[in-house]
């Protein structure tokens, strides 16, 4: 597992130490983050910093040769706060044109037919505070997610009805107006899979400038390179007090179309789904007996089996609904049926005069294993 680290975001950002020399002079160290950003569980898609700009778009997977590649580490890739706009055309004299433009439209073949996924707009003399940033809603839409405030995420149920951040939104404030962090993180696996289905590819276009910036003059004379590796080029320079590196690189998608579907074939197949086991009472042969819940060791009224019934019922202690009273956020009690937010659902239980809660083994094969 590669978790996201904040202080490894951080640390390109900005330097703590007494002697921040080595630090101004290293812009090309942030390469290697980028490096480690590709391989993590969560990926980077957008961060913006005093030193740092990450910014992340989609790009048709057919487009992005190594030599189309290679030509965006030289064009402006449209920034968060560009977006769709309509365009009106003076015609001198002729016929006046008004059209709808898409924001990456005009940047380069190699993103012709992409998108953009972050967006940063500000409604100027009314807004407050940081610029809000909003996310693709095909992207949202698509991977069934909400915005949750409280979690600064975009969010979703998991199978347990637990709460899920899939794309984190980041904010840290500095010392200053000019000290701030902003930052959209995202898990890999849910982006490739997205990326996989559109057939696209993440192209991130990033600088990386470290200067002292209350005292930076201009660029001295600089010793400059130029890199290009596979998915990667980036060119920057350097002086005794100061450095930049910008570029571009791709992250392709680690997952197939084909894959995912036979991952949906093994969910969905029930061969593949674990049962717990039960003490019951069979009614059919008016025995008591241990049980898998699965189907397959079950009957019903129409069955000729000496198998126990699916309404047979199987019997827990009064603690058992504790749980499900303490966290009435997650978990709905009726008086005859809990239910899980949108993860599970168990028709029906009771209570009888021993104090003993009971449902029936069929109904119980239709909860997650782990409930």
């Amino acid at each position: 597992m590669h978790p996201f680290k904040l202080p490894d975001l951080l640390a390109i950002s900005s330097s703590s130490a007494s002697d921040d020399r080595p630090w101004l002079v290293g812009a090309e160290e942030s390469i290697d983050f980028l490096r480690q950003n590709a391989l993590n569980d969560e990926i980077v898609i957008y961060a913006s910093t005093r030193s740092v700009l990450i910014h992340g778009v989609l790009g048709l997977t057919r487009r992005l040769t190594q030599e189309s590649i290679s030509e965006l580490q030289n064009r402006n890739i449209p920034m968060p706060d560009d977006s769709w706009g309509i365009q009106r055309v003076w015609g001198g004299g002729k016929e006046h044109r008004m059209y709808l433009e898409a924001p990456l439209v005009s940047v380069s073949d190699a993103l012709s037919g992409g998108e953009k996924l972050i967006f940063r707009r500000r409604f100027m003399g009314v807004s407050h505070g940081p610029t809000p940033i909003e996310l693709s809603q095909k992207l949202i839409h698509s991977l069934e997610l909400h915005f949750v405030p409280e979690r600064h995420a975009f969010c979703r149920l998991d199978c347990r009805g637990d709460i899920e951040d899939v794309v984190r939104l980041i904010h840290k404030d500095g010392e200053s107006k000019w000290d701030f962090l902003d930052a959209v993180v995202i898990q890999r696996s849910e982006l490739d899979k997205f990326m996989a289905l559109s057939k696209q590819c993440l192209v991130i276009r990033f600088d990386f400038t470290r200067v002292r910036w209350d005292s930076f003059s201009g660029w001295s004379e600089l010793s400059r390179y130029s890199k290009n590796n596979t998915d990667l080029y980036y060119h920057g320079g350097s002086d005794d007090q100061a450095s930049y590196c910008n570029g571009v690189m791709v992250v392709r998608p680690q997952v197939t179309v084909a894959e995912l579907v036979r991952r949906w074939q093994a969910e969905e197949d029930r061969a593949n789904k674990k049962y717990a086991t039960f003490k019951i009472y069979d009614r059919k042969n008016n025995v008591n007996v241990e049980t898998s819940c699965a189907p397959e060791f079950l009957s019903n009224y129409f069955q000729k089996s000496d198998l126990p019934w699916k309404i047979s019922p199987a019997f827990f202690r009064t603690e058992v609904l504790h749980r499900f009273k303490a966290d009435p956020e997650k978990y709905a009690l009726e008086e005859r049926s809990i239910s899980c937010r949108n993860a599970w659902y168990l028709k029906t239980y009771d209570i009888n005069e021993a104090g003993q809660v009971h449902t029936y083994i069929g109904y119980l094969a239709d909860l997650p294993y782990e409930e």
